[in-house]
Protein backbone atom coordinates (compact mmCIF):
# COMPACT_ATOMS: atom_id res chain seq x y z
CA UNK A 1 0.00 0.00 0.00
CA UNK A 2 2.85 2.38 0.83
CA UNK A 3 4.50 1.75 -2.56
CA UNK A 4 1.22 2.41 -4.36
CA UNK A 5 0.69 5.71 -2.53
CA UNK A 6 4.26 6.78 -3.32
CA UNK A 7 3.67 6.01 -7.01
CA UNK A 8 0.42 8.02 -6.98
CA UNK A 9 2.18 11.01 -5.39
CA UNK A 10 5.05 10.73 -7.88
CA UNK A 11 2.65 10.72 -10.85
CA UNK A 12 0.55 13.55 -9.43
CA UNK A 13 3.70 15.63 -8.89
CA UNK A 14 4.35 15.24 -12.62
CA UNK A 15 0.90 16.77 -13.31
CA UNK A 16 -0.67 13.46 -14.33
CA UNK A 17 -4.23 12.52 -13.50
CA UNK A 18 -3.98 9.18 -11.76
CA UNK A 19 -6.42 6.28 -11.99
CA UNK A 20 -6.11 3.18 -9.82
CA UNK A 21 -7.47 -0.01 -11.37
CA UNK A 22 -8.82 -2.79 -9.15
CA UNK A 23 -11.51 -5.45 -9.16
CA UNK A 24 -13.52 -7.60 -6.81
CA UNK A 25 -14.75 -11.09 -7.70
CA UNK A 26 -18.55 -11.24 -7.81
CA UNK A 27 -18.77 -14.13 -5.36
CA UNK A 28 -17.42 -11.76 -2.68
CA UNK A 29 -20.14 -9.18 -3.35
CA UNK A 30 -22.75 -9.15 -0.60
CA UNK A 31 -23.95 -5.59 -0.25
CA UNK A 32 -23.33 -2.02 -1.37
CA UNK A 33 -21.80 -1.18 2.02
CA UNK A 34 -18.69 -3.30 1.44
CA UNK A 35 -18.33 -3.17 -2.33
CA UNK A 36 -15.10 -1.11 -2.17
CA UNK A 37 -13.44 -3.33 0.46
CA UNK A 38 -10.97 -6.17 -0.17
CA UNK A 39 -10.45 -5.26 -3.81
CA UNK A 40 -7.58 -6.70 -5.84
CA UNK A 41 -5.21 -4.00 -7.10
CA UNK A 42 -4.19 -4.28 -10.77
CA UNK A 43 -2.24 -1.10 -11.37
CA UNK A 44 -2.07 2.65 -11.92
CA UNK A 45 -2.59 4.71 -15.04
CA UNK A 46 -1.21 8.24 -15.45
CA UNK A 47 -3.05 10.44 -17.94
CA UNK A 48 -1.74 13.70 -19.39
CA UNK A 49 -4.47 16.33 -19.20
CA UNK A 50 -3.09 19.54 -20.74
CA UNK A 51 -4.79 22.86 -19.99
CA UNK A 52 -7.50 23.87 -22.44
CA UNK A 53 -6.65 26.51 -25.04
CA UNK A 54 -9.12 28.92 -23.36
CA UNK A 55 -7.01 28.95 -20.19
CA UNK A 56 -4.25 30.93 -21.95
CA UNK A 57 -6.77 33.69 -22.67
CA UNK A 58 -7.57 34.06 -18.96
CA UNK A 59 -4.28 35.81 -18.20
Amino acid sequence: KKDILEAVINMANRALRVLAIAYKPLENYHSKENIEEDMIFIGLVGIVDPPRIEVKVCR
